[in-house]
């Protein structure tokens, strides 16, 4: 996934920190917030790979 993500990404930091804040919302143990971010950073996702996959070939 994060092979086909890669160019939604403006950098590798950007990415490292969304998934950094994942990682540390598990650690905490709240619940809530990594649960939140686990949506926001799903449904990112899936807004982008389908829009990648409306676009007309170049």
């Amino acid at each position: 996934m994060i092979g086909l993500l890669r160019s939604r990404y403006a950098s590798l930091t950007e990415l490292y920190e969304e998934h950094a804040a994942l990682l540390g919302a598990l650690q905490s143990g709240d619940t809530e917030e990594a649960l939140s971010l686990w949506r926001d950073h799903i449904d990112d996702a899936e807004r982008y790979l389908v829009a990648s996959l409306s676009e007309e070939p170049s």
